[in-house]
């Protein structure tokens, strides 16, 4: 029940403020202005500097696993390297195979805004006893379809897998919201 609603808040909280991404053969553009692959983020009356410490401040209340790694041009530029884990999965014999979702993530900063990236997919891959089964963007990139790996897209722009296409705009979507209200959460002095 707990996940229902912490899902429900994060979709809500993605619709009102609008800043979501869609998934295309070419990458995540704004899903309101497909011909940018970034959204921005308005926060008035904040300096360069206010909007890097709360993103910073953020980041850091979302990541505790080593294997998410911040760096940063000071004031200017975060660039997350990170996973996604569990991102979408496929049934196997009643049983979920889960993929996860290496990807970059880079936060630009100006006075009274943030620029958000779309990340950038570095790999969607699951571990299987034969190796590694990949999700591809597209059918060319995946090459011959005995390797195994799925094709979000076909080689004319259709979508392939609308399961897994919506799983992983819905993740990032989340994920965004999440940023984006840990920055706006207000912290008490203690």
């Amino acid at each position: 029940m707990r996940i229902i609603v912490l899902t429900l808040l994060m979709q809500f909280a993605v619709c009102a403020n609008s800043q979501t991404f869609e998934l295309t053969p070419n990458g995540f553009v704004d899903s309101k202005n497909p011909q940018n692959s970034y959204v921005v983020v308005a926060f008035d009356g904040k300096t360069q500097q206010d909007i890097f410490n709360m993103a910073l401040s953020a980041l850091g209340k979302t990541f505790i696993s080593p294997d998410n790694r911040i760096s940063k041009v000071e004031y200017s530029q975060i660039n997350l390297n990170g996973i996604m884990s569990d991102i979408t999965f496929i049934n196997r014999l009643g049983l979920h195979l889960y993929f996860d979702m290496f990807y970059n993530l880079i936060l630009e900063f100006k006075d009274g805004k943030m620029r958000i990236n779309g990340p950038i997919i570095n790999d969607i891959f699951r571990k299987a006893p034969d190796g590694k089964q990949h999700i591809y963007l597209t059918v060319a990139e995946r090459g011959s379809a005995l390797s195994g790996g799925l094709a979000l897209f076909k080689n004319n722009g259709q979508v392939n897998e609308k399961k897994h296409k919506t799983k992983i705009e819905t993740a990032v979507n989340e994920f965004v919201a999440k940023i984006i209200s840990l920055m706006n959460t207000k912290d008490s002095d203690w």
